[in-house]
């Protein structure tokens, strides 16, 4: 997966909503973060292995993979600067809030939590939970030409 995909994916390079967030952080030592949106935060890399494992079982039909648990915005941006070892503060705010700060921000569902009984049952288990999945990728080593330092989350 080359980019992030509409909704909570992380993607093992370049920018994306973590990233973004510490930077943001780092740079501002304070961040306000939607809170009243729940999603399935999910790594592109696992999303990735998930999809390979699907193709090779020749699953047909409509299959969620995405990584265990829920989340919302504020909760992910809260775990991504906890393991950045930053000080710094996510604040909370409500999507009204949010929006009439960037009114030209795309309207988001509030609850977008995928059920991922099917992805087990052909599989035989699901995907890490999301909090670990954020862990893997704030402690991947440097790739070439990713564009970053050499954590992920620092």
């Amino acid at each position: 997966m080359a980019d992030c995909a509409y909704g909570m994916a992380v993607r093992p390079r370049g920018i994306c909503f973590p990233s973004t967030i510490i930077a943001a952080a780092k740079k501002h030592g304070r961040v306000q973060v939607v809170s009243d949106q729940i999603g399935s935060p999910t790594y592109a890399a696992d999303l990735a292995e998930a999809v390979v494992s699907l193709l090779q079982c020749r699953a047909q039909g409509i299959v969620h993979a995405v990584n265990g648990g829920h989340a919302s915005w504020h909760d992910l941006a809260s775990a991504a600067v906890r393991l950045s070892g930053m000080d710094a503060v996510v604040e909370p705010i409500s999507t009204a809030q949010w929006m009439a700060i960037r009114p030209q921000q795309a309207r988001r569902t509030r609850y977008s939590v995928l059920d991922t009984t099917r992805l087990a049952g052909i599989l035989g288990c699901g995907l890490r939970p999301w909090d670990e999945a954020l862990r893997a990728y704030c402690m991947e080593p440097e790739r070439p030409g990713a564009g970053r330092g050499s954590l992920v989350c620092t």
